[in-house]
């Protein structure tokens, strides 16, 4: 049997700056957060064709009431939330969260030792095909123990401007590990998804498939990091439709190529500055 999650940090404490440098209002974020987590991810998960799975969200014990009632009200559209609070003292330790949350649920189920456990990273600003969960049980089943998979194949999509790339990017976010109910350790027990090759003992089943990009990073001013990944693999998406098609999110794409590459070459200097002038993290 498999036993699948989501995993998401909804609004920990966890950075003070975006990628700008500029210090983050926390009632504007969240009013951000919310508003891309119900036109983007939500849809995105809710809208699975399988349904087996358990989505655990965790916020911050501080979060104020109105988003409070917000968060537990998405239960509605996705039934599969499960709502952790965490204090703010706490917040870095989310992946030993994780774990342990997992391991109460699967023990309070009665789980049978032999059960596989899949864990999945889900940023609640990004959205994931609509087949996620039903293409990554599939491959599990094919898949050692301590295994992760990626699907190297994405979209981002920039929310100022409307429009969306296809890109190859195989140390994405969106990696779902594959291990045994009785050891869980989940995708995040290895630190950051950058480096996690270059950790001995680590394995990563690359799923390197143009034809179906699995994934949605989404793209804007308040991110903490991400922004234009350009390589020789990347393509415009000029299908208007193709968001609501794959990915359950109805908005409609245009497509503007110099407003892109304005955007890529600030990226570039944005890049450089960072090398020059690396960020001190919280």
């Amino acid at each position: 049997m498999l036993q699948y999650f989501f995993l998401t940090r909804f609004n920990l404490e966890l950075w003070d700056v975006n990628k700008h440098r500029m210090v983050m209002d926390k009632e504007k974020w969240m009013e951000e957060r919310c508003e891309l987590f119900e036109k983007y991810c939500l849809p995105s998960v809710a809208g699975q064709t399988d349904q087996d799975f358990t989505w655990i969200i965790l916020c911050d014990h501080a979060t104020e009431d109105c988003y409070q009632k917000k968060l537990i009200g998405y239960r509605k559209k996705c039934p599969q939330i499960q709502l952790i609070q965490v204090r703010c003292t706490f917040s870095w330790d989310y992946a030993d969260i994780f774990a342990d949350v997992i391991r109460h649920t699967v023990c309070r189920r009665g789980f049978n030792p032999l059960d596989v456990c899949i864990t999945t990273m889900l940023d609640n600003d990004d959205a994931i095909h609509h087949k996620f969960v039903e293409y990554t049980k599939r491959r599990a089943k094919f898949l050692d123990f301590g295994t992760f998979l990626s699907y190297d194949y994405g979209l981002q999509y920039f929310n100022e401007l409307n429009m969306a790339t296809r890109i190859w990017y195989p140390n994405n976010h969106f990696l779902s590990y594959v291990e045994s109910v009785k050891r869980v350790r989940t995708c995040y027990g290895f630190g950051s998804h950058f480096l996690l090759e270059k950790q001995e003992g680590v394995k990563v089943c690359h799923i390197d498939s143009e034809t179906f990009p699995m994934w949605v990073e989404t793209i804007h001013e308040n991110n903490v990091d991400n922004d234009v990944k350009m390589t020789t693999r990347t393509t415009f998406v000029r299908r208007p439709s193709y968001l609501k098609k794959y990915f359950n999110i109805d908005q409609e794409l245009c497509f503007n190529r110099n407003k892109f590459f304005v955007r890529f070459v600030f990226q570039m200097i944005r890049r450089m500055y960072e090398k020059i002038y690396p960020r001190e993290w919280k």
